[in-house]
């Protein structure tokens, strides 16, 4: 086996993105890194299984900023020289979009307010789907939906978030919600 010369990465550009800086971009990429004077002692090696992956993350972190529509037109990977790589992303960023109306349903235990205020999110936000995601099912400080309904016991709730439409580049959802039986503790 051969195994030739180490292939750096010179360069990771990125085209059409006037939403967010070239840098939370590449910072964004965990495992694909550009060599530069700070990064002396890091890997900045190609990897494709790892390229993939930060790709992907590029994407979520455009579109935490609203950017619900983005998508790569074009990325390449060329050779500079014999030892160096570049990176050329080309994005279309589409509109930004809005949280919109929403409405809860099915929900018995608390009110409408009072779940608006744990979701934490309001008409006109900027939309974040990975943070909506967050606050309805697993947030790290347990201020989500799952978590006020779970820990009081009701074990067998449900809550599907459905779009309900898009008006004037806002996100309307409707809430639905399948509170089940409150669970008791028989026997310990």
């Amino acid at each position: 086996i051969d195994r030739g010369k180490k292939v750096k990465i010179k360069s990771i550009t990125f085209e059409g993105n006037n939403s967010m800086k070239s840098g939370k971009q590449r910072r964004a990429m965990k495992d694909t890194k550009q060599r530069g004077i700070m990064r002396i002692f890091k890997r900045s090696k190609f990897n494709h299984t790892a390229y993939n992956r930060d790709k992907e993350a590029v994407l979520d972190k455009l579109r935490s900023v609203g950017l619900r529509d983005v998508r790569f037109v074009s990325d390449s990977v060329y050779k500079i020289d014999e030892r160096n790589l570049g990176i050329h992303f080309k994005i279309d960023e589409g509109e930004k979009y809005y949280f919109g109306n929403i409405t809860w349903i099915g929900n018995t235990k608390y009110s409408s307010g009072l779940l608006d205020t744990v979701l934490g999110i309001k008409y006109g936000d900027v939309y974040d789907k990975p943070l909506f995601d967050q606050r309805v099912h697993q947030s790290q400080d347990g201020r989500d939906i799952s978590s006020l309904y779970m820990d009081r016991g009701y074990l067998f709730f449900h809550i599907e978030p459905v779009e309900t439409g898009v008006v004037d580049h806002h996100i309307n959802y409707e809430m639905r919600m399948i509170e089940g039986k409150e669970a008791r503790v028989k026997n310990v």
